[in-house]
């Protein structure tokens, strides 16, 4: 359970950090100038921060409602299709912002 609560705290700790400092963002550091231009980078880093916290959250609570109900052995494959599954959504909805 501790390592759950490490994972959902560094999630919620990178999204709010992901607003303040949009170089955080994987890829956009390396963008040529021409592109960074294009690229919503306020609407992205909110995108982005509302995600991870929201991964975060989800991961604390569902982690703590599992332990609750007696159900550790689904443990790992609630982690896994809610960071994979969250991660891939998030892939799909960035690309709105990044031309």
């Amino acid at each position: 359970m501790l390592f759950d609560f490490g994972v959902g705290i560094t999630l919620i700790i990178i999204g709010l950090l992901a607003v303040p400092f949009p170089m955080l963002i994987s890829g956009y550091n390396i963008l040529p100038k021409e592109k960074k231009e294009k690229v919503d980078i306020k609407g992205l880093s909110h995108l982005i921060r509302s995600w991870l916290v929201g991964m975060g959250v989800s991961l604390i609570i569902g982690s703590v409602l599992l332990e609750l109900f007696g159900l550790q052995e689904i443990k790992g494959p609630f982690i896994g299709i809610l960071l994979l599954g969250g991660c891939f959504l998030l892939l799909i909805k960035t690309n709105r912002y990044i031309p």
